[in-house]
């Protein structure tokens, strides 16, 4: 059987994360499953490279930005297949270039347009668990491109006698429940306004392109 698994940025968070996410994918493998695992960067760490990048030029070319951001995938795939060698599970992690998925041309928001399936199976087909980098592709100039995602927010008010973090933990359990909510960057909430009968928040996630209506409403 063929068995996909997608995990955020916060699943390969640290150290302990990465190894918790290899023995379960490992678990799978040994009972004779194919495995494919797509990853996000690491915890923050898009959040972080973007930040980075505005200390050198607030306003960055998209083009440099997507090189940038798509090296964030790369270090996590890279460390999930040393995890796995450590545990004699044969694995091997691709980036977008190399598996290679096609892209629409526009940088910072380009859709995806297809996969080849070549890589994949012949690494299949050896036996090893396939690592893919998430949230990239490469365009027909071959440069790299980073899959559009956009924000959604949501204003909602509270009773002034509903405690502050008690309102955030509610929302954070209703994104987290919510399907299509991305990991990378994480959901927020933060306290907006004061209002005549209540205190009013705005809840921020991001999705991918694709599915910003779904979660939306």
């Amino acid at each position: 059987m063929l068995i996909v698994k997608k995990f955020g940025g916060t699943s390969v968070g640290d150290k302990e994360r990465i190894f918790n996410v290899a023995r379960r994918c490992a678990e799978e493998y040994r009972k004779g499953n194919d495995i494919i695992v797509v990853l996000s960067a690491m915890g923050k760490s898009t959040d972080e490279l973007i930040a980075l990048a505005q200390t050198i030029n607030p306003n960055p070319p998209k083009r440099e930005l997507d090189m940038l951001l798509t090296t964030g995938e790369q270090v996590s795939t890279a460390l999930m297949a040393m995890a796995f060698d450590t545990m004699d599970v044969p694995a091997v992690s691709l980036n977008a270039f190399q598996v290679a998925m096609h892209t629409t041309r526009v940088h910072g928001n380009a859709r995806l347009k297809r996969i080849d399936t070549d890589r994949i199976m012949h690494e299949l087909e050896h036996r090893r668990i396939v690592i893919v980098t998430g949230f990239q592709g490469v365009n027909k100039y071959d440069n790299y491109t980073t899959l559009g995602r956009r924000r959604v927010a949501w204003t909602l008010s509270a009773s002034y006698d509903a405690p502050t973090e008690t309102v955030k933990a509610a929302c954070r359990r209703a994104l987290a429940a919510t399907e299509n909510v991305l990991e990378d960057p994480a959901p927020a909430v933060r306290l907006s306004a004061y209002g005549d009968s209540g205190i009013e928040y705005t809840v921020y996630c991001w999705a991918a392109a694709e599915d910003y209506w779904e979660v939306h409403f």
